[in-house]
């Protein structure tokens, strides 16, 4: 059965209060251009693009690009995989951002290299 990985919906204990400022610290680190939502805080490497965003209250670490999906209020299902429409890796605009099966995925991306 799928099940909603966004602990900020599911957590009773998080106030308000404790949302909008998780919500604000994760924007602090976003640099919005015309396009894209960059994620400019930590774990964005040549290596690893994708960025990392911690949430301390919760004791949990979350790609960025993933978060900023469940903060916007979308449901992103346990094993689904976020495509970047853009192809910007570090790009955390939840409108570029498409939910696929990891087959999906792979095959998408096979095929744009082709």
């Amino acid at each position: 059965m799928s099940r909603d990985l966004c602990p900020l919906r599911k957590d009773a204990t998080l106030t308000d209060y404790t949302r909008s400022v998780i919500r604000e610290r994760f924007f602090s680190k976003v640099r919005k251009t015309r396009h894209c939502w960059v994620w400019t805080g930590r774990g964005t490497s040549k290596a690893n693009p994708y960025g990392l965003f911690n949430v301390p209250i919760i004791q949990k670490t979350f790609q960025a690009h993933r978060f900023s999906y469940i903060l916007a209020g979308n449901l992103l299902l346990a094993g689904h995989h976020l495509h970047h429409k853009c192809l910007n890796p570090t790009c955390v605009k939840p409108s570029h951002l498409v939910p696929m099966t990891p087959h999906d995925h792979m095959t998408l991306h096979k095929s744009t290299k082709a």
